[in-house]
């Protein structure tokens, strides 16, 4: 963390598991209370961000951000407060909504597994080479920037599902936002609202919108969002689908729900034999029980070909009876007999946490490509003072 951040208490731990997965639950319920920053149909307060992510430019602060403790600053407490904006109508779309972060990349911070030679290795072949930067679990002491390595490799691994989570939800809060701007109202219960010419009219750089439908269900319980749109980045042309299954509970800090993502990207390793596209997929699970405690679970993919979509596996939420379709870690891609599967990277990310100050519990765990055995995790706990 830089010199100028609020002190955290960052335990970590790297180690090599043979799988990855997620969790599931909810909190414990408590009495504390949080500003309403929107409307019960919408997930208002959620983020996926690394807990030690600071906001990373001075556009990008927010000076009276969720909480004056550790949340400050933070990229979590910037996206929250961007989509808070987009739902009140004080944000305009255009103004938000960023194609371009749905095709970021994750990477490895430049101090975290440095390149090592080796020579006889017992086991290997060849005999002698040099492991790629990344393989290692070792790191000094900070980056270049003087930022601690640990937090500086975890906010480099997530910079991917970070921004392709937060940016889908701002993208999906923008029909909101361009609704209550062209004067339309949102559904109610057991109709939908098309919402395709306003979201083209409504100015976003280099997108086409092919369809945005907002929904509520006849019983009135769940909100469906769907938006899909063709991205120009640099001649290229990327199709992106987002969709959202949002549940309310009894006030604006309880509720639960799940986004999917897919969004064509380029191919991001050496899996995919002469295949040069690559398609992001990418799930994510949340359940916000009070106003203090917040559960997340992210999955993310890097499948070979465009508009793959990830193998996936039902779950259940154990605080209801619940199902929801997590992307399956286990579905790995063959170019025979498995094209909808992972050949690139894979990665889970889970957190519980307080929102307002993001002290918590964190788990990722990363894989590099389907032909590695292991995958690298990091457990974090964050102290908000």
């Amino acid at each position: 963390m830089n010199n100028n951040s609020k002190p955290f208490r960052l335990s970590v731990i790297a180690a090599a598991l043979l799988g990855v997965s997620g969790c599931l639950g909810g909190g414990s319920k408590d009495t504390s209370t949080t500003t309403s920053t929107g409307t019960a149909s919408f997930p208002a307060g959620l983020a996926v961000a690394s807990p030690t992510a600071r906001s990373s430019s001075s556009a990008r602060m927010v000076a009276s951000a969720v909480s004056a403790n550790g949340a400050s600053g933070s990229e979590y407490a910037w996206a929250t407060k961007k989509i808070a904006d987009l739902l009140s109508g004080t944000a305009a779309a255009k103004d938000v909504f960023v194609a371009s972060s749905l095709t970021q990349s994750s990477g490895n911070a430049d101090c975290y597994g440095p390149t090592m030679a080796y020579v006889g290795h017992p086991g290997g072949s060849p005999a002698s080479g040099q492991l790629p930067s990344g393989d290692l679990g070792i790191w000094k002491e900070s980056d270049s920037s003087g930022t601690v390595c640990a937090a500086a490799e975890l906010n480099q691994q997530l910079k991917g599902v970070s921004s392709h989570t937060i940016m889908g939800l701002m993208g999906l809060a923008s029909m909101v936002s361009v609704a209550k701007a062209t004067g339309l109202s949102i559904p109610s219960a057991g109709s939908s609202l098309d919402l395709l010419s306003a979201m083209n009219a409504a100015g976003i750089a280099d997108v086409t919108f092919t369809t945005a439908t907002l929904a509520l269900s006849a019983d009135g319980k769940t909100w469906s969002y769907t938006l899909a749109l063709n991205y120009t980045q640099m001649s290229k042309v990327r199709a992106i689908s987002l969709n959202l299954t949002h549940v309310p509970g009894a006030t604006d800090n309880e509720y639960k729900g799940m986004l999917t993502y897919r969004v064509d990207s380029d191919a991001m390793g050496g899996n995919c034999g002469m295949v040069t596209d690559a398609t992001i997929n990418g799930t994510l699970y949340y359940n916000r029980s009070s106003a203090s405690s917040l559960l997340v679970n992210a999955r993310e993919g890097g499948y070979c070909d465009k508009g793959i979509t990830g193998a996936t596996i039902a779950d259940i939420d154990v605080d209801t009876t619940g199902t929801y379709v997590f992307l399956d870690p286990a579905a790995l891609y063959d170019g025979t007999t498995k094209l909808n599967g992972w050949g690139n990277s894979f990665s889970v990310f889970s957190g519980k946490f307080n929102p307002s100050t993001q002290e918590g519990d964190y788990v990722y765990a990363w894989q590099a490509g389907k032909n590695d055995s292991n995958a690298r995790t990091f457990q974090i706990h964050v102290d908000a003072d």
